[in-house]
């Protein structure tokens, strides 16, 4: 074991997610796209063991998730380091440490930028090394250098963030215009920024009480599954829980099912067949 390294006893607790570094949240474990990576690191920790320790700061684990839930599947005993403060701050370290090392696409490492954009304080040192030249400091375009991402998918993501903390004025739902706030976890998890920004549209639109368009049901997931789910659903099955429906709605959430059932009969063909 080298200087520095020591071994926790009750180490397993450090593999529940709240015993992780906010920090370490910022950035996505090993998605489903990167098993093969994941199975990669698990296939070299079982011939060479744990090469890297992991990372904790402040009792939490800041860098080395990943490698933390490979020791448990292999039944390795993890070695532990403390964050030795380098990096300004934890965020900054563990973007140093991950984001040219793991295969992120560009909207996770947008989601990171958001996370790290509210903490982020400068040192003299990166300020002046940025306006080496003549050019003017920008915080966001130093950001955006940082993770390797350009200024409009910063932007873009920062639009999204808004929008996920709005609240609904339509009576009776619970925010059915707007995005949850775990659409950004979603992002981060593998999901694209420009689906997502098709989706607001669309959300947007129904908010409106303007009609759908082809394209936009054709390019909002929930609109395919629509699509699909009424192609497999009797009519005469449908007709039943629409007037189900009508007898226990009243006042606008009756007249809004109304104008639904009305788009549905203009827009789909149901099967005629009875199961």
């Amino acid at each position: 074991m080298k200087k520095g390294e020591y071994e926790i006893k009750d180490w397993r607790t450090l593999c529940r997610p709240e015993n992780w570094h906010p920090a370490a949240n910022m950035l996505p474990l090993m998605s489903a796209s990167e098993i093969k990576e994941f199975e990669g690191l698990v296939s070299n920790m079982k011939i060479a063991g744990l090469m890297n320790p992991i990372t904790l700061c402040e009792g939490k684990v800041l860098d080395g998730r990943n490698r933390l839930l490979a020791c448990v599947e292999l039944g390795i005993t993890p070695r532990f380091v403390d964050w030795d403060g380098s990096g300004s701050t934890p965020a900054e370290w563990v973007v140093a440490q991950n984001v040219s090392r793991r295969n992120l696409t560009a909207s996770q490492k947008a989601v990171a930028s958001l996370y790290i954009i509210q903490t982020f304080q400068p040192t003299p040192e990166q300020k002046a090394k940025f306006m080496e030249g003549g050019t003017k400091w920008d915080r966001r375009i130093f950001i955006c250098n940082m993770f390797g991402i350009d200024r409009h998918a910063f932007s873009d993501i920062k639009a999204i963030s808004e929008w996920t903390q709005m609240k609904s004025d339509r009576e009776g739902w619970v925010n059915p215009t707007r995005l949850r706030p775990d659409m950004l976890e979603a992002i981060k998890n593998g999901d694209s920024i420009a689906s997502t920004l098709r989706r607001i549209e669309f959300f947007s639109a129904q908010a409106k009480g303007s009609p759908v368009t082809e394209q936009e049901m054709d390019e909002c997931p929930t609109g395919q599954l629509a699509r699909t789910f009424l192609k497999l659903i009797p009519l005469h099955i449908m007709v039943v829980a629409y007037e189900a429906a009508r007898h226990w709605l009243e006042g606008k959430k009756l007249a809004r099912l109304e104008k639904y059932w009305g788009r549905l009969e203009k827009e789909f063909t149901w099967t005629t067949e009875k199961s």
